[in-house]
Protein backbone atom coordinates (compact mmCIF):
# COMPACT_ATOMS: atom_id res chain seq x y z
CA UNK A 1 0.00 0.00 0.00
CA UNK A 2 1.99 2.87 -0.75
CA UNK A 3 -1.00 5.44 -0.61
CA UNK A 4 -4.37 5.97 1.27
CA UNK A 5 -6.92 8.03 2.41
CA UNK A 6 -9.17 8.97 4.77
CA UNK A 7 -11.05 10.95 6.70
CA UNK A 8 -13.67 11.50 9.39
CA UNK A 9 -17.44 9.95 9.14
CA UNK A 10 -18.80 13.52 8.12
CA UNK A 11 -15.81 14.78 6.05
CA UNK A 12 -14.88 17.86 7.98
CA UNK A 13 -11.46 16.37 8.39
CA UNK A 14 -9.83 14.62 5.41
CA UNK A 15 -6.04 12.97 5.60
CA UNK A 16 -3.47 11.13 2.48
CA UNK A 17 -1.40 8.92 3.98
CA UNK A 18 1.95 8.01 2.02
CA UNK A 19 3.85 5.50 3.87
CA UNK A 20 3.59 1.84 4.18
CA UNK A 21 2.38 0.74 7.54
CA UNK A 22 5.10 -0.78 10.17
CA UNK A 23 2.20 -2.62 11.11
CA UNK A 24 -1.48 -3.48 11.18
CA UNK A 25 -2.89 -3.98 14.96
CA UNK A 26 -6.15 -4.58 16.88
CA UNK A 27 -5.12 -2.29 20.37
CA UNK A 28 -7.51 -3.97 23.14
CA UNK A 29 -6.58 -1.18 25.83
CA UNK A 30 -9.63 0.32 28.00
CA UNK A 31 -8.82 3.85 25.89
CA UNK A 32 -9.52 2.20 22.68
CA UNK A 33 -12.56 0.36 23.54
CA UNK A 34 -13.83 3.47 25.01
CA UNK A 35 -12.92 5.00 21.71
CA UNK A 36 -14.49 2.87 19.28
CA UNK A 37 -17.77 1.79 21.77
CA UNK A 38 -16.53 -2.03 21.31
CA UNK A 39 -13.84 -4.42 21.62
CA UNK A 40 -10.90 -2.84 20.06
CA UNK A 41 -9.75 -0.31 17.48
CA UNK A 42 -7.97 -1.70 14.54
CA UNK A 43 -5.38 0.45 13.56
CA UNK A 44 -2.07 0.77 11.15
CA UNK A 45 0.88 2.01 12.48
CA UNK A 46 3.02 4.56 10.01
CA UNK A 47 5.93 7.36 10.32
CA UNK A 48 4.26 10.02 11.23
CA UNK A 49 5.85 12.12 8.30
CA UNK A 50 3.91 10.70 5.93
CA UNK A 51 0.58 11.81 7.30
CA UNK A 52 -0.96 15.15 6.23
CA UNK A 53 -4.34 16.31 7.23
CA UNK A 54 -5.95 17.78 3.70
CA UNK A 55 -9.16 19.10 5.09
CA UNK A 56 -9.57 20.11 9.05
CA UNK A 57 -7.65 19.10 11.83
CA UNK A 58 -8.17 16.55 14.55
CA UNK A 59 -9.39 17.51 18.19
CA UNK A 60 -7.44 15.48 20.64
CA UNK A 61 -8.11 14.37 24.32
CA UNK A 62 -4.63 13.37 26.60
CA UNK A 63 -4.70 10.38 28.88
CA UNK A 64 -2.27 8.33 30.79
CA UNK A 65 -0.76 5.40 29.54
CA UNK A 66 -0.47 2.18 32.28
CA UNK A 67 3.34 2.78 31.40
CA UNK A 68 3.26 6.52 32.25
CA UNK A 69 3.66 7.88 28.56
CA UNK A 70 0.82 10.59 27.53
CA UNK A 71 -1.33 9.17 24.70
CA UNK A 72 -3.14 11.68 22.10
CA UNK A 73 -6.31 10.22 21.12
CA UNK A 74 -7.41 12.61 17.49
CA UNK A 75 -10.97 12.68 16.70
CA UNK A 76 -13.18 15.17 14.72
CA UNK A 77 -14.98 17.60 17.24
CA UNK A 78 -17.61 17.50 14.78
CA UNK A 79 -18.95 13.99 14.66
CA UNK A 80 -17.12 12.34 17.10
CA UNK A 81 -14.85 9.61 14.41
CA UNK A 82 -11.77 8.31 16.14
CA UNK A 83 -9.17 9.32 13.98
CA UNK A 84 -5.65 8.79 15.24
CA UNK A 85 -3.72 7.85 18.15
CA UNK A 86 -0.46 9.35 18.83
CA UNK A 87 2.09 8.35 21.75
CA UNK A 88 4.05 11.78 22.95
CA UNK A 89 7.47 9.68 23.34
CA UNK A 90 7.31 8.57 20.36
CA UNK A 91 6.53 11.49 18.08
CA UNK A 92 7.97 9.72 15.07
CA UNK A 93 4.95 7.10 14.60
CA UNK A 94 1.43 7.72 14.29
CA UNK A 95 -1.26 5.04 14.48
CA UNK A 96 -4.50 5.94 11.63
CA UNK A 97 -7.57 3.83 12.55
CA UNK A 98 -8.86 1.76 10.12
CA UNK A 99 -12.31 2.84 10.49
CA UNK A 100 -11.10 6.24 8.70
CA UNK A 101 -10.12 4.60 5.50
CA UNK A 102 -11.84 4.95 2.68
CA UNK A 103 -11.02 1.92 1.44
CA UNK A 104 -10.12 -0.54 4.46
CA UNK A 105 -10.72 -3.64 2.83
CA UNK A 106 -6.87 -4.14 1.93
CA UNK A 107 -6.51 -4.27 6.14
CA UNK A 108 -5.18 -7.12 7.35
CA UNK A 109 -4.10 -7.52 11.38
CA UNK A 110 -0.82 -8.74 12.32
CA UNK A 111 -0.72 -8.30 15.82
CA UNK A 112 -2.70 -7.77 19.02
CA UNK A 113 -1.82 -5.33 21.49
CA UNK A 114 -2.82 -4.97 24.96
CA UNK A 115 -4.00 -8.19 25.01
CA UNK A 116 -4.18 -8.35 29.03
CA UNK A 117 -6.84 -6.05 28.60
CA UNK A 118 -8.96 -7.78 25.93
CA UNK A 119 -12.65 -8.31 26.82
CA UNK A 120 -13.09 -12.47 27.73
CA UNK A 121 -15.66 -12.52 24.89
CA UNK A 122 -13.52 -10.69 22.27
CA UNK A 123 -11.68 -13.46 20.39
CA UNK A 124 -8.10 -13.33 19.81
CA UNK A 125 -6.98 -15.11 16.84
CA UNK A 126 -3.89 -17.59 17.68
CA UNK A 127 -2.24 -17.01 14.39
CA UNK A 128 -1.26 -13.44 15.34
CA UNK A 129 1.54 -11.72 17.22
CA UNK A 130 -0.04 -11.46 20.70
CA UNK A 131 1.43 -8.48 22.66
CA UNK A 132 0.39 -8.75 26.45
CA UNK A 133 0.72 -4.59 26.60
CA UNK A 134 1.96 -1.79 23.80
CA UNK A 135 3.08 -3.57 20.60
CA UNK A 136 6.69 -4.50 20.62
CA UNK A 137 8.92 -4.82 17.19
CA UNK A 138 9.74 -8.85 17.16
Amino acid sequence: MAEFTGGCACQAIRYVCTGTPKVSVLCHCRDCQHASGSACIAAVIVDSTTLRFTTGEPQYYATQTDEGHTKRQGFCPECGSPLVVRITESSRIVAITVGSFDDPSWFRPTADMWVSKAQPWDYLDPTREQHPTAYQRR
